[in-house]
């Protein structure tokens, strides 16, 4: 398969974390899950093992914003993201790492 596409996207995010400083961390999860949104976007996940569908399983758990609203010109993702804890924060930079991994390995 290919996943070349994918595999960039997840490595700009993880990245984009890498980058993060204390003040910005907030929106530096908002920019990599985005880009993480990006590269999943139309995705037949039928096609992928049972190991990388659940990753992106557990990292869509941080994606979701059900619950969370839109608040003057901040997202609801931005809102999130905001009140994770530094131990949500090391585990999206999990996911998203092995997840980059996963792609870039089995892209044809």
């Amino acid at each position: 398969m290919r996943y070349g596409y994918t595999a960039e996207r997840f490595f700009a995010a993880r990245d984009t974390l890498a980058a993060a400083s204390p003040d910005t961390e907030h929106l530096s999860v908002v920019s990599a899950l985005r880009e993480c949104r990006l590269g999943l976007h139309r995705m037949n996940r039928s096609k992928l093992d049972d190991d990388a569908r659940a990753l992106i399983y557990k990292l869509e758990r941080y994606t979701d914003t059900a619950g969370f609203y839109d608040v003057g010109e901040e997202s609801a993702l931005t809102i999130k993201a905001k009140g994770m804890t530094p131990s949500e924060k090391a585990e999206i930079a999990a996911l998203v790492d092995g997840l980059a991994q996963w792609f870039a390995s089995h892209d044809d």
